[in-house]
């Protein structure tokens, strides 16, 4: 008898083995914060499960995709924003998000922080809006390189613009492949993390590709690895592979050109102008954001001034590289009106992968409101999307700060791309990069 209740014992364990293996574990959280029951008693676990649990809760309170009703949208205009109501609940996104909070939650206590981290990323970024991210984590290494979106023949590709001094030989090559996995597959599958538009990751986001966070995350390394192959294709069509190891990203290599291109340098001067000639005039905005030394308002009155002149007959805005920041910076309003109202000749509009949120809303209201305006360059994201109004949110207990969007902004009604596309299509080329050469500014430059 003792035999006969020992193998039913046994076969018990087998088939709870077996059953443990063929399901993954998942935690109770139905969407409704108060009815959760906590897997986890305390400690470091219940500490990340309550943050889980409440940027889930926020998220699930305001964001547009996964509240079952109407959220605001801002009609834009010069001077004006028109509310209505838009209805923008997707409930596969709704149920996909809490899933993948269920998922989470039981891996707390396998996982380090920085992979607990990063799978929150991929959380918000199901709702497919680049306005809501999590941030503050410090990438204190890097690999000694660095990269950039060029278009060759026609076609976007992943370029070194710097790399360590024994792979100088490398530079300005294509990079096709890390750790054996092609370039096109990792972008594809960083925008699990990243909600932004191929543009982007090509461009603004690019040092995803010199991280170990984000190459680990899309499993293209493990996270306690300290070296990658990455392979380059170069002028001649030789390819290369070499192993970088990680290092203090205070270390990384320098680009030797970046300092020629203001698309780079959206932080060194938010915003300038400077007269090209007496009759055309380039005005660089990389970030709306208000510096003590030089108030955007104070740049538009002068802008303001030079129209009245009447002497301007082509106008150079630049949002490339950036273009994020606030409406509500002074003067913003009255920039809008000016520039679309008053005479400032042909206006050329500057855009690339990298411009985004207010950059690309900028830009679309005065290509709609100024009949004069041309978009030149490339593709960006598109000018309709998510934006919150609010303050930013943190974590309770680890306290990183996140955003979460809670309207539309619609700065183009009825605009039939997802992106938003030039009117005269540009791409930054290698070769001039190379020699210090603005390829879309100076195109512009050209035009009649």
């Amino acid at each position: 008898m003792k035999k006969i209740i020992a193998l039913a014992l046994c076969v018990l364990l087998i088939a709870a083995v077996f059953v443990g293996c063929s399901a993954e574990e998942k935690a109770n959280f139905n969407g409704n914060a108060d009815e959760y029951v906590y897997m986890y008693e305390e400690g470091r676990n219940r500490d990340w499960e309550e943050d889980i649990i409440y940027l889930a809760k926020t998220f699930l309170e305001l964001h547009p995709t996964l509240v079952d009703g109407n959220t605001f949208g801002y009609i834009a205009s010069p001077g004006n924003l028109a509310v209505e109501t838009v209805y923008c609940y997707d409930e596969n996104i709704r149920k996909e998000f809490i899933d993948t909070v269920n998922l989470l939650i039981p891996k707390i206590d396998e996982i380090s922080d920085l992979e607990i981290f990063m799978e929150i990323s991929g959380i918000i970024a199901i709702t497919g809006d680049g306005y809501s991210y999590i941030g503050d984590y410090s990438i204190e290494e890097t690999f000694p390189v660095r990269l950039w979106g060029f278009c060759v023949d026609g076609e976007y590709g992943i370029y070194v613009r710097a790399i360590s001094e024994e792979y100088s030989h490398l530079m300005y090559s294509e990079l096709e492949s890390i750790n054996g996995i092609g370039i096109k597959e990792i972008i594809k599958n960083t925008q699990k993390y990243v909600a932004q538009s191929e543009g982007s990751l090509y461009t603004r986001y690019s040092s995803c590709f010199e991280t170990r966070e984000y190459l680990a995350a899309i499993g293209v390394m493990e996270y306690e690895d300290e070296t990658v192959t990455y392979c380059f294709v170069k002028a001649d069509g030789t390819k290369e592979e070499v192993e970088l190891t990680i290092s203090s990203a205070e270390d990384a290599p320098k680009d030797p050109t970046a300092g020629s291109f203001a698309f780079f340098d959206i932080f060194d001067k938010d915003y300038f102008y400077e007269m090209i000639d007496d009759e055309t005039i380039y005005i660089r905005i990389g970030y709306f954001n208000e510096t003590p030394y030089y108030s955007f308002g104070k740049m538009t009155n002068e802008l303001s001034s030079i129209a009245k002149n009447g002497n301007i007959t082509k106008t150079i805005i630049d949002f490339r590289g950036g273009a994020g920041g606030s409406t509500g910076i002074s003067g913003y309003d009255t920039f809008l009106k000016i520039i679309c109202e008053e005479d400032f000749g042909n206006v050329y509009i500057l855009n690339d992968g990298a411009n985004q949120h207010i950059g690309v809303y900028t830009a679309s209201i005065i290509r709609q409101h100024n009949s004069d305006a041309v978009i030149v360059g490339s593709a960006s994201e598109g000018p309709n999307f998510y934006t919150h109004n609010g303050p930013y949110f943190h974590l309770p207990n680890n306290g990183f700060r996140f955003t979460c969007s809670d309207r539309m902004l619609i700065s183009w009604p009825g605009y039939e791309y997802d992106v938003l596309m030039p009117d005269i299509e540009i791409y930054q080329t290698i070769e001039d990069y190379k020699n210090g050469v603005d390829t879309v500014l100076e195109a512009v430059l050209a035009m009649e």
